[in-house]
Formats: C-alpha cells, sequence, structure tokens
C-alpha cells in the first residue's frame, strides 16, 4: 500500500485549504456593494396661505402643492387644524408619492364672524429634510359687507 510522506500530506492538505478558501462566499470584497437606500424629500410651494378679507357667507379657496423632490416613495398624511371656518376640500388624507409626483391640497376659507382667523394646514411625512408635520399657516378675516345705502347700487 503507498503512503504519503507527512510533507506531501502537509502539502496536499495545504492546498485543500487554499482552493476552498478561494472558491468560497467569505470574501467581502467579492460581493457588490449595497444598494444606496432611496431618499424621499419633501416640498411645498407656499409658506403660508393668506385668504385676506372675506366677506361672511363668502368663501374663498387656495391650493399648495405637496412634491416629492427625492427618490422611492414620499408616504405622508394631510390634516388641518385651528379655526372650523377653514377646510381641506381636495387632497386631505393619506398621500403615496413616488419620484417626482405631485399632490395638490386645496384649502377653502368661509368665513362665519368677523375678525381674523387661523388655521394650520399639518403634512405630516417621511422625509429626512424637514420636520414633520411640515405646517403651512393659513389666515384670512372675515368681514361684514357693508349695505349699500337705499337707492344706491
Amino acid at each position: 500500500m503507498y503512503q504519503l510522506k507527512p510533507t506531501r500530506a502537509l502539502l496536499l492538505i495545504c492546498l485543500l485549504s487554499a482552493l476552498l478558501v478561494a472558491c468560497g462566499d467569505d470574501d467581502p470584497t467579492s460581493e457588490p456593494p449595497p444598494a444606496d437606500e432611496p431618499e424621499p424629500r419633501i416640498s411645498v410651494d407656499v409658506s403660508s396661505l393668506d385668504f385676506g378679507a372675506i366677506d361672511i357667507g363668502e368663501s374663498g379657496e387656495q391650493t399648495a402643492e405637496v412634491r416629492n423632490i427625492g427618490d422611492g416613495t414620499l408616504s405622508g398624511e394631510v390634516s388641518l387644524s385651528g379655526s372650523a371656518a377653514y377646510a381641506v376640500v381636495g387632497g386631505a388624507g393619506s398621500f403615496s408619492l413616488g419620484e417626482g409626483a405631485t399632490r395638490e391640497v386645496t384649502v377653502r376659507f368661509t368665513p362665519e364672524d368677523e375678525g381674523e382667523a387661523e388655521a394650520a394646514l399639518e403634512i405630516a411625512h417621511e422625509a429626512d429634510n424637514a420636520s414633520s408635520p411640515l405646517t403651512v399657516p393659513a389666515v384670512g378675516e372675515g368681514r361684514i359687507q357693508l349695505a349699500a345705502p337705499p337707492g344706491r347700487p
């Protein structure tokens, strides 16, 4: 029977070990680099909603555009707090915007009383470029429309 000399046996073991290490997946340089995580970013085209003076019983509307200026998906929710004279009439609730997508949010001001009224359009979101919720103040004034004296239009 043929026997390997100890030196040859050791050399054979070293060669086999080197071959296994070279072919294995344990080498971190052989793995592809991790993909960058998508980063949604939020942008709103207005810093405030100023309705000015609106006659009691009348209404005015203004729109704010929410945009995802990053990549990935921007998720969030639109709500309104403050005076009951304000209402979100378009774009309220949850949203999900892909890269470059927009959502229009329309706020209506219908004063019932004379004087200034304030509210805040609140946009809760997951973007890292602005604090959440992003707040857009709304201000308007209810005014009493003076009737024209008799005989005058």
